[in-house]
């Protein structure tokens, strides 16, 4: 995944890549409520994870003030990177080989 979060600044994540992907989910959350001290629960991962590395539909359905919605916000902002993703990934593997 490439993700671009200050001019002249990028990162390449594999979505593939269990761990980065977290670790740039997690990213997006921090943005999302304003705190370096947000993490995503177990469960909230668990959808992240189902829909944006599985492709997968995800219905969450739990008690108010959850997180759901930081689920859904978290993972369209991962996917809407995901096709450049795999353009630089595809493009990396041609100039190695």
């Amino acid at each position: 995944m490439t993700t671009a979060d200050a001019p002249g600044r990028t990162e390449t994540i594999d979505p593939g890549d269990s761990t980065a992907l977290r670790e740039r989910a997690e990213h997006h959350l921090r943005a999302l409520v304003g705190s370096d001290a947000a993490v995503l629960r177990d469960d909230q991962w668990t959808a992240i994870e189902a829909l944006v590395a599985g492709r997968r539909r995800a219905l969450v359905v739990q008690r108010t003030g959850w997180g759901k919605s930081a689920v859904y916000f978290v993972a369209t902002a991962l996917l809407l990177l995901l096709p450049l993703v795999r353009v630089a990934l595809h493009v990396r593997r041609k100039v190695m080989a």
